[in-house]
């Protein structure tokens, strides 16, 4: 059995939505690429970027308004295959 780690982000910035049923969710094999890609999008957006680490739920987040209940995160996931 191989272990595989993926980093998936999750970009939630409506508060009606649930953030475990988000659709299309981008998958990236390293860190580094999620985070260029979270990095991007805030750019864009023009949202801060927090500095973080990973924390105990294999969370890191980018973006926390808790006000307005919207968030940015990179979840770290291994699948074994």
């Amino acid at each position: 059995m191989i272990t595989l780690t993926i980093f998936v982000v999750r970009i939630f910035m409506k508060s009606s939505t649930n953030p475990m049923s988000l659709e299309n969710i981008p998958i990236f094999p390293e860190f580094s690429k999620a985070l260029d890609y979270v990095t991007e999008y805030m750019e864009i957006h023009q949202l801060p970027i927090k500095e973080n680490t990973m924390n105990s739920q294999n969370r890191y987040y980018v973006y926390e308004d808790f006000i307005g209940e919207r968030f940015i995160w990179i979840e770290k996931h291994e699948i074994n295959i």
